[in-house]
């Protein structure tokens, strides 16, 4: 058998072997149908009948069976045998050649390649960015990058460790991609406000344009990037838009922008263009459109880049991606669903296939912890951005997670009772739901379409303060769901509640403004409603707090060049100032006695104590490390939002919020901890969701 396969695959054919009797035409039928050239060898019968039919000497008995009715031609075949017979036996001689040519076909084909699943277990320390989308795969599959730590960091597939990538260190990067090659890296540096490159091999990042945020990027075969861009609360308001530059530096040019958003001031809101692709050929590009900030309700778009000509390809799904295979796949209710997509005409040809479930879906932004690389290398993290879970953790560390299932919950707010926690849920259309934990029940509190975040209570647990709308306003309404939310303020400027006085009189908020950043502002909870200035500066005053005897007022600023917590006298503000912080803070809380003062830095949240005296004196000791560990809104590089932990109304232990489960002897730090990495996974792909 191997000499016959052997003989079949590489040696010449020998026509001549063939009876001597047989026809010119069959033999030269007979040579096409067994070319190893594609191109050259006859691809159906039809092509068999014309070579038949165009002989140059044709045999009449031939010739009369070819053509419509029978002559003598054809009576005088019938009385030779079977054998003997020209066209039978041609065809005969073919069923046989076929047959052998399945059989040696089927014995030679090389086998599908093995489908293998691996993790990539982090550091213990590590923990990878769960706000944005973190892991990118090279085009042959070769390489990971990853972001972890404020970093970048590059894992060789066939090496047992990832390195960090010189230059990378603290820029807290964003969406990184490799270029065509796989020999350079883009990504958005928070840090220093740009889109930059950074060579595989090493050396210093290369800034290609300056940046206010970026939701994705492509580098194209033709070496031009192409990125989504949007607005940064405190600058300059821009519409959301897709832009190109060369992958060597330039002049931006504008590809693509949202009409009739230039005067928006929620940045929020304009969060509705992302994760372009450039698609095969470089002529058309993939890119999705969110209605305000719901990536949930998003459509997946095509556009031809010559004419500008737009087709909607999915009507709700977020972060495509265009495959090799002739696949779509783009993330949709935590699973990532698989279409056929005809490239050529930019259009969906079947139904849609789950083909992953839980895949991590970053916090910010709606996209997807995932990469797949030219050779059918899949890399995703799991659970990240639907996978947050409350957990409490005393001052020695021990954390004890809560019943509550896991969602994408951020700015969790215990209530002054101690009975309950208003929190704001991403991934179940950005409202606010209440959890009990006495009857470890979660409840939905509010219901207004354009999403509600900030939750902040009243002194007496009575009500729920929380912001909605584009701008979004202040509304409250009451906690245990009853009556109609009411709105407190209304403004063409976006506002966010921060903290209430002890005494329920005033209400602390910020102010976006649309060229000078954000402010502190107060208002009064009685029938009036005056709204009057409280901190205002040309710099960024956010996330205040208000002491529990109501004398002080802590905020962070960076008037300093980075973000700081400072105090201030409550409500005049005038009449002193001191700065907590010693080296970077951010999300100001108070401890219940008023007797210290926590908030986040990198390395988890710090405590201060404080003392003041009968009259105006202030004092505080030195900052320590209260908690330890990776949990959400441990970041102080970038303007941070409002405040993601709590403490107990006893003072004991934090109310944090953890990605990925609870510490343990294995994990200290819980969190992602891991990156799957799955091989030739085109092949189950294949499998599962055929092509026409």
């Amino acid at each position: 058998m191997s000499e016959t396969l052997a003989s079949v695959l590489k040696t010449d054919l020998d026509l001549d072997a063939l009876p001597a009797a047989t026809p010119r035409n069959v033999r030269r039928v007979i040579g096409r149908c067994l070319q190893r050239d594609r191109s050259r060898r006859s691809r159906d019968i039809g092509d068999i009948r014309l070579d038949l039919s165009e002989s140059e000497t044709e045999d009449a008995a031939l010739a009369g069976l070819l053509q419509e009715g029978a002559g003598p031609a054809a009576i005088a075949i019938t009385q030779l045998a079977f054998w003997q017979r020209p066209v039978p036996a041609a065809l005969a001689a073919l069923a046989l050649i076929a047959v052998g040519g399945l059989t040696v076909w089927s014995t030679t084909r090389p086998a599908p390649a093995l489908v293998t699943r691996t993790s990539i277990v982090l550091p213990r320390t590590q923990t990878v960015e769960i706000n944005f989308r973190a892991v990118a795969v090279s085009p042959t599959g070769s390489h990971i990058i990853y972001v972890a730590d404020a970093q970048l960091y590059l894992r060789a597939m066939d090496e047992p460790q990832a390195v960090p990538l010189a230059g990378t260190e603290d820029s807290f990067p964003q969406f990184p991609f490799f270029s065509p090659d796989g020999q350079w890296i883009g990504f958005f540096s928070q840090r220093d406000s740009a889109l930059q490159k950074v060579s595989r091999s090493g050396g210093s990042p290369v800034t290609l344009t300056a940046v206010q945020r970026v939701y994705g990027g492509s580098w194209a075969d033709d070496d031009t990037i192409i990125f989504a861009e949007g607005r940064r609360p405190g600058d300059e308001p821009i519409a959301p838009r897709l832009v190109r530059i060369p992958a060597s530096g330039g002049t931006p040019e504008v590809l693509r922008s949202v009409d009739g958003m230039e005067d928006a001031v929620d940045y929020d809101s304009e969060q509705t263009l992302g994760f372009p692709q450039v698609l095969p050929g470089g002529g058309s590009l993939l890119y999705t459109i969110a209605p305000g900030r719901n990536w949930d309700q998003a459509q997946i778009v095509a556009e031809r880049l010559a004419t500008g000509e737009r087709t909607v390809v999915v009507e709700r799904g977020a972060d495509a991606r265009y495959l090799e295979t002739g696949h779509l796949i783009y993330r949709l209710d935590g699973a990532l669903l698989a279409v056929p997509f005809d490239v050529d005409r930019l259009e969906v040809t079947g139904g849609a296939v789950p083909v992953i479930e839980g895949v991590g879906q970053a916090f910010r932004g709606g996209a997807t912890h995932l990469d797949v690389s030219s050779s059918g290398t899949l890399v995703y993290l799991a659970g990240a951005g639907s996978g947050f879970s409350f957990v409490w953790v005393d001052r020695d560390g021990r954390e004890e997670a809560l019943a509550a299932p896991p969602r994408d919950y951020i700015f969790p707010r215990i209530s002054p009772d101690g009975t309950r926690v208003a929190v704001d849920i991403g991934d179940l259309g950005r409202d606010i739901w209440i959890w009990s934990f006495e009857g470890e029940t979660l409840t939905r509190l509010t219901f207004e379409p354009a999403g509600d975040s900030f939750p902040v209570w009243t002194p007496d647990s009575r009500r729920v303060v929380y912001t909605s709308g584009v701008p979004a306003n202040l509304y409250w309404r009451a906690a245990d769901g009853t009556g109609t939310a009411e709105r407190l303020l209304e403004s063409p400027i976006r506002h966010a509640p921060h903290t209430i006085s002890p005494d329920g009189s005033r209400l602390v908020f910020y102010q976006g403004g649309a060229n000078a950043g954000f402010d502190l502002y107060m208002m009064t909870l009685d029938d009036e409603r005056r709204v009057e200035p409280l901190i205002v500066t040309e710099f960024n005053e956010r996330n205040a707090e208000i002491s529990p005897d109501g004398r002080w007022l802590a905020y962070q600023s960076d008037a300093s060049g980075r973000l700081e917590i400072y105090v201030q006298p409550f409500p005049d503000v005038d009449s002193g100032r001191w700065q907590i912080s010693t080296d970077g803070g951010a999300r100001a809380l108070w401890g219940p006695d008023g007797r210290e003062l926590f908030f986040m830095t990198n390395d988890g949240v710090m405590g201060v104590t404080v003392e003041v005296d009968a009259g105006s004196g202030f004092r505080h000791g030195t900052p320590e490390l209260i908690v330890e560990g990776r949990y959400v809104g441990t970041s102080t590089a970038v303007l941070a939002q409002n405040r993601t932990y709590d403490i107990s109304p006893d003072g004991k232990r934090f109310l944090m919020l953890k990605a990925g489960g609870v510490a343990d002897a294995d994990n200290p730090f819980g969190g992602l901890t891991q990156i799957h990495v799955v091989q030739n996974w085109f092949e189950e792909l294949k499998a599962r969701v055929p092509t026409p």
